[in-house]
């Protein structure tokens, strides 16, 4: 229990951190704005005159909600792939400078512990990186992504490489132990691991569902604890924060909460995938469109079943929010540009 406790005083912390601290892209209490949905053509590289500001490959594969969601709406947020290609560029460097001090160790003497360094820094700059991006995703949640950094078989390679950065620092072998060069092989291992969770994490278009709801009105717990949620509140009515949570299968969590913006409370439904990250429930990809790293998604265990989840979803009864839901603010229909 005092484990428990501690861990949600952790992610309470990172959450208020995340919400302050490093900036989130929807401050609530701002005005409000077109991008509130449908995000910002930057985000694509797009302008005004290009048209539509969802790319087809996006709004080709984002499905309509059923009737029982039928009033949620989709609030995209921002892709983070093209910033991820830029760690994935420059991280294979420390790898191959650690190499060459090793084998600058065997000629001149060098010191291996330069070598030693840039080796651990090709992993971790991936690692660091995740958790930077999730971090300056709106609401994003940094223990959501430390958990899936270490999840699986990649808890394993980090601690190997652990063990062994420790016993080679400790025993100083000599210039002629092959031991230094063995340290690469749960090096690279590990920088696989976590480069093939990066690219499938950003390659699906993170989103989340939101229902503007009348504060201090009743949720539908009951219907909810009877499909399986966990309630996280210790009251049925709409009040800021998380609501209630339901693992689906062995793909992920659906998180409920509730969030202030621009004088709405909206009841906000996030998938977090066993990625760390948020994906988007209602996608729908066909034989024609293929995710990079498709057959090391396999084989690492990532690949998650949005079909299973889809038809749980559906299984909702269709008046389940009505005690709750109120129509959308005004200012959600407009096209009001940011000053």
């Amino acid at each position: 229990m005092p484990i428990l406790v501690f861990l949600d005083g952790l992610e309470s912390l990172l959450d208020n951190l995340s919400h302050g601290l490093m900036g989130t892209l929807y401050r609530y209490g701002e005005p409000p704005s077109s991008h509130f949905l449908d995000g910002e053509y930057r985000w694509w590289n797009q302008n005004h005159e290009d048209g539509e500001i969802v790319p087809s490959h996006i709004s080709q594969i984002e499905q309509n909600p059923p009737p029982s969601w039928l009033n949620w709406r989709r609030q995209r947020l921002i892709p983070l792939l093209r910033y991820w290609v830029i760690p994935c560029a420059w991280s294979p460097a420390f790898f191959i400078a650690g190499i060459i001090a090793f084998s600058l160790d065997q000629i001149n003497g060098i010191s291996p512990t330069v070598g030693l360094i840039s080796m651990l820094l090709c992993p971790m700059s991936l690692g660091i990186s995740l958790l930077y991006f999730s971090s300056k995703s709106d609401d994003g949640n940094l223990v959501n992504m430390a958990v899936a950094l270490i999840s699986r078989t990649r808890l394993i390679w980090v601690l190997v490489l652990l063990f062994m950065s420790i016993w080679l620092i400790y025993n100083k072998p000599s210039s002629d132990n092959p031991m230094w060069f063995l340290i690469g092989v749960p090096t690279f291992i590990l920088w696989l691991e976590w480069f093939t969770l990066g690219t499938v994490a950003h390659s699906h278009p993170p989103s989340r569902w939101l229902l503007p709801v009348k504060v201090d009105s009743l949720l539908p717990m009951d219907e909810l604890t009877k499909k399986g949620w966990v309630w996280l509140q210790d009251t049925d009515r709409i009040r800021p924060g998380n609501v209630a949570k339901y693992r689906t299968n062995n793909s992920g969590t659906f998180l409920l909460k509730v969030i202030h913006y621009s004088g709405t409370y909206f009841l906000a439904l996030e998938w977090w995938t066993i990625y760390g990250t948020r994906t988007d429930p209602w996608l729908k990809y066909t034989s024609n469109e293929t995710l990079p790293l498709k057959k090391l998604m396999s084989f690492m265990g990532l690949k998650i079943d949005f079909d299973t989840t889809q038809t749980s979803l559906r299984s909702y009864n269709p008046s389940l929010w009505d005690s709750c839901s109120i129509n959308w603010p005004l200012w959600s229909e407009s096209v009001i540009e940011d000053e």
